[in-house]
């Protein structure tokens, strides 16, 4: 199911060939496919997607898709302070906010996604659409995680 998800979002993100800007680097991802998640910060995070997000074909990318959902919400907690940052940065380039919104799906850690959702609902100031954008998406993600699986409260020690 995750993996039907991850490909939805792939599908509305991805080019169908690498970009003429750059090329994928497959042989990297051979050696070590968590490559791509290993940032900490929001410039980490936009040089990761234009590595391997903007320049990877979709049947390369799906498989990084899931590392995404997962890496992003909680880097965007950890970074919340940095907003307008991200705010600048998705403003240069459309389709890296594209790309950030959605990899907030169902697929990503539940806990951040919560967290998220919450740092998300009071937006106000010049990020304000940005963040009103994550918010959406972090409910939206977390209500799909619900309805998919609703008893995965009793598995993961009651903490949906």
């Amino acid at each position: 199911m995750r993996a039907s998800l991850a490909l939805l979002v792939l599908l509305a993100i991805c080019e169908a060939t690498a970009s003429a800007a750059g090329t994928c680097p497959e042989a990297e991802l051979r050696q070590d496919a968590d490559v791509p998640v290993q940032f900490n910060d929001l410039d980490g995070l936009h040089r990761s997607y234009l590595r391997f997000g903007k320049n990877c074909p979709r049947t390369v990318y799906v498989d990084l898709a899931e590392n995404y959902a997962d890496r992003i919400p909680k880097v965007l907690v950890e970074r919340w302070s940095d907003l307008e940052r991200l705010d600048v940065l998705c403003r240069k380039e459309p389709k890296f906010r594209r790309f950030i919104l959605t990899s907030i799906d169902a697929t990503g850690n539940y806990n951040a996604l919560t967290r998220l959702a919450a740092l998300s609902a009071p937006c106000e100031g010049k990020t304000k659409l940005l963040c009103e954008d994550i918010h959406r998406q972090a409910v939206a993600a977390l209500r799909e995680a619900d309805s998919v699986a609703p008893s995965a409260s009793v598995l993961d020690g009651g903490t949906r």
